[in-house]
């Protein structure tokens, strides 16, 4: 009996020994390269993500608009920031284990304890004066960066603990005291991270402060780049500006579709430290071009890389934008200081291709970093006026309303094109007064008597254009349309405004509510409820100089090839009849812009027209004053639009204004005339289209 007792338990203990004995076998050879990982990981110190490059931005002849210059942020580890007992612990055995070659013990450690700390102290201290810096600053980034994790601290903690099960029973209880215990033991990611203190330090001023303070465990440099542009104050409000990633940012993103602009780790948005464009071409084409992906910088606990680990920051995309900074300057320049405290705004597009050469707004947008602008003073700086602000086009429309009343009516597919409403030879009445009913707007002064639509164009009728549109109906509307009037030019422009017509259109062709007469007679002449952007108003003239292709305009050159054109088909000989009243209204007595002589000293054949619009009915003489066209006529290079605000008469204020514009450019090439031809045989743009590019029929 005693015998078999004794076999069992050298049974049971031969069990016990050989399960030791595999577990030993399994530790030792079939799990050493994982522990061996897992010690190596703890003695690495925290990643760090290396900020990306952001994309720069040129001009069309690569001169640089928005660059990068590489500088780094001095990152300082939460340990530092909040004083963690824990992590200065840490810090205190690594130093003992590095001096004494082995494990230390708890008394061989503890006088490092206090040594890290007034280490630590001391920096703080003297980090304002080494950053030559505001010690307040310095202080409320370290104070903000602790409140932040505190708060992410406890909305984890929150959160977790709202998702235990509710317990029924003593063991439920229990198990939900431990996980409790847990939760508020956990050390967030943030807690292991270096947290930026000091942005954008050049290099000798970054390892300078690195070697003043001794290059500690807890101060790293995080290589970067500082958004720099060196035109200063120059197209500002069309490179727009970045800033800092805000919550407001990131809540709007929750309900994109684009789940990578916050889920990405390395080319999503960060909520602390991250740039984002804010305004201008900078926000427009941040997520689809400009924005690179983060780097990963991983070192053990000597400092040293650790190889495998790493990942280099991926550069964002470079922008060409088709604007000429050369012409921009200038433009800018002769339009703040033509225009004087009335804000304006000045546009100039290449005929052959849409490409928007220059967008000139007032008052100008000055920088902090730049010298001050011509003018920084009076309504709304930051808005670009070109794209943002909508206005009354006044008389500018007529050429369109003319062109579309020569023209057959468009009635959608389901009906047939009924007859136009005009012919080159119609003759309408124009009185200013006299016996009998009259329907307004009438002529302002002037009794034009028997006029045909030529004539209506050159000495701007409103009796004869406001007849034309009321007998268009609501096929006035699809004209203006056509020409690019209230469409979006999907520049990619935050803010851009897309205009106003009064109705609207369906696909059907019938309009969304019917105008009234007098509605339409406003339209007719520019006034009333239709709203424009001085790009639309230049697009349209670009679009009768190409003889009735409208070719979306394009700030990066995506519509060079003409992609999304439009053929009107236009009758040339209706084409012909328009460009040749609007050259009249430059170079024929009685056009309204003669007595302007600026126009005719460039020596072009310009064919314009000009626009003086009400504004505000309650405002007496609150005008919006306009000269848009294209020159030169024969040969159109490029088509213009020029507003300004609080004028008289757009003749007076605008025309001036837009004969500067004129003879920038025939000084920068991009009106080539007899004599500039003599200087350079190539052309300033690729060939000029012919009529017929469009891809879709949507006659007037």
């Amino acid at each position: 009996m005693f015998n078999r007792r004794l076999i069992i338990f050298f049974l049971i203990l031969t069990i016990f020994f050989a399960i030791i004995l595999v577990r030993l076998v399994d530790l030792q050879v079939y799990a050493h390269e994982k522990y061996l990982e897992d010690v190596q990981q703890l003695l690495l110190r925290p990643a760090v993500l290396l900020p990306s490059v952001r994309g720069q931005i040129f001009d069309r002849n690569g001169q640089p608009l928005a660059a990068n210059e590489p500088c780094f942020n001095l990152g300082i580890h939460y340990g530092a920031v909040a004083l963690d007992e824990k992590y200065i612990k840490r810090l205190a055995k690594s130093r003992a284990r590095a001096f004494l070659g082995r494990t230390p013990k708890k008394d061989e450690y503890l006088p490092y304890i206090s040594r890290i700390k007034n280490e630590i102290e001391d920096m703080w201290l003297n980090l304002p004066t080494r950053l030559n810096q505001p010690e307040k600053l310095i202080h409320g980034r370290r104070q903000s960066a602790k409140e932040r994790i505190n708060r992410i601290r406890s909305k984890v903690k929150s959160t977790l603990q709202d998702r235990l099960p509710k317990a029924d029973n003593w063991l439920e209880t229990a198990q939900s005291e431990s996980s409790r215990e847990r939760i508020n033991s956990l050390v967030l990611r943030e807690e292991y991270s270096f947290i930026p203190i000091a942005f954008y330090l050049p290099n000798d001023t970054a390892r300078r402060i690195q070697s003043d303070l001794g290059s500690p465990e807890w101060i790293t440099l995080i290589p970067t780049a500082r958004r720099v542009y060196p035109k200063g104050y120059v197209a500002a409000q069309i490179i727009g500006t970045i800033g800092s990633v805000t919550k407001e940012n990131l809540d709007s993103f929750a309900d994109t579709p684009a789940k990578s602009y916050r889920q990405d780790s390395l080319r999503g948005y960060a909520p602390e430290g991250d740039i984002i464009g804010r305004t201008g071409v900078e926000k427009g084409y941040d997520w689809s071009t400009l924005r690179g992906s983060r780097g990963l910088q991983q070192k053990d606990s000597d400092g040293n890389l650790v190889l495998g680990e790493n990942l280099a920051p991926i550069a964002g995309q470079d922008l060409h934008l088709t604007i000429d900074i050369e012409l921009q300057a200038d433009l800018e320049k002769a339009l703040a200081e033509g225009s004087k405290d009335s804000p304006a705004a000045a546009v100039v597009i290449d005929i052959a291709t849409g490409e928007v050469l220059a967008m000139a707004s007032t008052p100008l947008l000055g920088r902090a970093d730049s010298i001050p602008p011509f003018s920084v003073k009076g309504d709304y700086p930051w808005m670009n006026r070109c794209v943002e602000a909508i206005y009354p086009p006044g008389s500018t429309v007529k050429p369109a309303v003319i062109l579309a009343g020569l023209s057959p009516r468009f009635r959608g597919s389901d009906f047939q094109s009924a007859p136009p409403v005009i012919n080159p030879n119609t003759v309408y009445d124009c009185p200013t007064r006299g016996p009998g009913r009259f329907l307004k707007p009438r002529c302002r002064g002037h009794n034009h008597g028997s006029i045909r639509p030529d004539s209506a164009i050159t000495e701007s009728c409103n009796v004869y254009c406001a007849t034309v549109a009321e007998r268009l109906s609501w096929d006035l509307l699809v004209a203006f349309t056509n020409v690019g009037l209230a469409r979006p030019t999907n520049l990619h422009l935050p803010h851009e405004n897309p205009g106003m017509i009064p109705g609207g259109t369906q696909s059907t062709g019938g309009p969304l509510r019917k105008l009234s007469a007098a509605e339409l007679r406003q339209m007719g002449i520019g006034q009333g409820l239709i709203a424009v952007t001085p790009l639309q108003v230049a697009n349209m003239m670009a679009t009768i100089a190409r003889g009735g292709v409208y070719v979306p305009p394009s700030l990066t050159g995506e519509q060079s090839k003409n992609a999304g054109s439009i053929d009107l088909e236009a009758d040339p000989e209706h084409i012909k009849l328009v460009i040749d009243a609007m050259e009249a209204v430059v170079h024929q007595s009685g056009g309204t812009a003669y007595k302007i002589s600026e126009l005719r000293e460039t020596g072009l054949r310009i064919a314009g027209k000009t626009g003086t619009a009400e504004y505000n009915q309650y405002i007496k003489d609150d005008w919006r004053c306009w000269f848009a066209g294209f020159a030169p006529v024969g040969d159109p290079q490029i088509a213009f639009a020029v507003v300004v605000e609080h004028g008289d008469s757009g003749a007076k204020v605008a025309g001036p204004r837009a004969a500067e514009l004129l003879k920038l450019c025939i000084k920068h090439g991009y009106i080539k005339t007899a004599s500039t031809a003599e200087l350079s045989l190539e052309s300033s743009s690729p060939g000029r289209p012919n009529n017929h590019l469009g891809e879709k029929h949507e006659p007037f």
